[in-house]
């Protein structure tokens, strides 16, 4: 059996998914067993948002960075010459 390689929106689409089944077919059951442990639905949904949230604030401080990053390749050049000024006197 080969495994295939998921990318980070097919991992948060399927993981949705599986919110989605939890909250359709688990809500009336008290505990299921996974992986060897007893879960509430409550604490599937939590874990499996944890994914999600995960995945989406890694994408913001992504974002955030790459932001930064052109406001500094932006700025620097005078600042450098601003700097290199002061520098001088």
């Amino acid at each position: 059996m080969t495994t295939k390689t998921k990318t980070k929106s097919q991992v948060v689409a399927l993981t949705q998914q599986l919110i989605a089944g939890t909250a359709k077919h688990l809500t009336g059951t008290t505990q299921v067993q996974l992986v060897g442990s007893s879960f509430t639905s409550a604490d599937i949904t939590a874990k499996l948002q944890s994914i999600v949230t995960l995945e989406s604030d890694v994408d913001a401080a992504k974002a955030a960075t790459k932001a930064k990053l052109a406001t500094q390749t932006a700025s620097m050049p005078a600042l450098r010459t601003f700097e290199v000024r002061m520098s001088r006197t």
